[in-house]
């Protein structure tokens, strides 16, 4: 079988390894000339760690992560902490894997490197797929070129602005959601403060927050600050950008602003998120990933998300031939989970910004107070997102 796919990020990569390890070809469109190393980071927690060992890459990757000791929450302000999660112990033992940060760049190269292993596999780079035709034996992918692709299957993982689901759906789905991440990468040697050098940190305030987390097995620091403001086309040099950022933070607590201030370059992302789609797919096409569920960055689960609906859909393609039914049963299979994190990642941004500093002072006291007394609270709320296997859901 003769599969397609629009896309070379982390769900069509890995949709790639894992369907041509079962015998099918795959051929993978990718709009950019290469890979981006846009210097991002991406947290991959225990639910997402054992889809990479299920592509084999886990080891692989094991230079260029950082595990952190906890995830703990900050005030922006005071820098007290509000609440700790000691993730790498809770991963380990009771979500069956690691917890770790790694720089997407990173991860994109080794998944390429592992697709590139399969001779029934191939990938180009400076082809971007802009729409499909349906035919009754097959689907015809249409390059932006105006040339023409045959498969028995087309995959759109081509990320939240898919020109697939644009032809799947006959009006826009995707809605700003009313928040901007500067993004930006430090050196970890300039930064003196154990507490961000082994622990993921989130530092909350009024309608915004940032996450910091160490990548390059330690040597940097990531910075990502979500402001909730109006959508702007706002674009300007990376020192502009910086001095935006530090005026959006202003007054935060200083080992943030020297984070800030260390910065090599920072760039500022309009984030984007929608409802559950009815459905994802279209005869014999298919949206996975940011494709199918756009979420915000507030769970850290949209390139874990990406992974497990690789491992599913390649499961369910794997074990019959009726293309059509496979692809509905995986849209009922995956639909629940991802609403379920659509809808959390919305509610801890809206928790993270909260204007009233009682309220918000209240709630994260008694938070903390249950997590001393009942300590494997925390464990069993997340359970369910951490301990998840995709193999006993298909």
């Amino acid at each position: 079988m003769n599969v397609l796919i629009s896309g070379g990020g982390i769900a069509g990569l890995s949709a790639g390894i894992l369907l041509s390890r079962e015998g099918f070809k795959v051929t993978v469109f990718e709009r950019s000339s290469a890979l981006d190393d846009l210097g991002t980071g991406v947290q991959i927690s225990p639910n997402g760690y054992k889809i990479l060992q299920l592509l084999g890459v886990d080891k692989k990757i094991v230079p260029d992560i950082f595990e952190p000791e906890n995830i703990h929450l900050r005030d922006g302000f005071s820098g007290k902490i509000k609440l700790s999660v000691p993730v790498k112990k809770l991963s380990r033992n009771g979500w069956g894997g690691k917890y770790f940060n790694v720089k997407r760049f990173d991860l994109l190269s080794t998944l390429l490197d592992e697709l590139r292993k399969y001779k029934s596999s191939k990938i180009h780079f400076g082809k971007s797929l802009i729409q499909y035709e349906q035919r009754k034996k097959n689907v015809i992918a249409i390059l932006e070129d105006g040339s023409k692709i045959s498969g028995d299957i087309l995959i759109g993982a081509d990320g939240v602005f898919s020109k697939i689901r644009q032809q799947i759906f006959s009006k826009a789905e995707l809605n700003y959601s009313g928040n901007f991440a500067w993004r930006g990468l430090a050196d970890a040697s300039k930064i003196n403060c154990p507490l961000i050098l082994k622990n993921n940190l989130i530092w909350i305030g009024p309608k915004k927050h940032a996450v910091t987390t160490i990548l390059k097995n330690g040597s940097l620091i990531n910075f990502v600050g979500i402001v909730e403001k109006p959508a702007e086309n706002k674009k300007g040099t990376s020192s502009d950008n910086q001095l935006s950022a530090l005026e959006d933070f202003k007054g935060w607590h200083k080992d943030l602003i020297t984070i800030l201030n260390s910065l090599k370059s920072i760039h500022r992302w309009p984030i984007y998120s929608a409802r559950p789609f009815k459905k994802w797919s279209d005869g014999k096409v298919i949206l996975i990933g940011d494709a199918a569920h756009p979420m915000v960055p507030s769970m850290a689960q949209g390139a874990v998300q990406a992974l497990e609906d690789a491992a599913i859909l390649s499961n369910l393609l794997a074990k019959s031939s009726d293309v059509t039914r496979s692809l509905s049963t995986f849209h009922k299979t995956r639909l629940n989970r991802t609403s379920r994190i659509q809808s959390l990642s919305k509610r801890n941004l809206q928790t993270f910004h909260l204007s009233n500093s009682i309220f918000r002072n209240v709630m994260y006291f008694f938070a903390f107070l249950l997590s001393k007394i009942m300590p494997n609270l925390i464990r069993k709320r997340f359970d369910w997102v951490y301990a998840y296997e995709t193999n006993s859901k298909t």
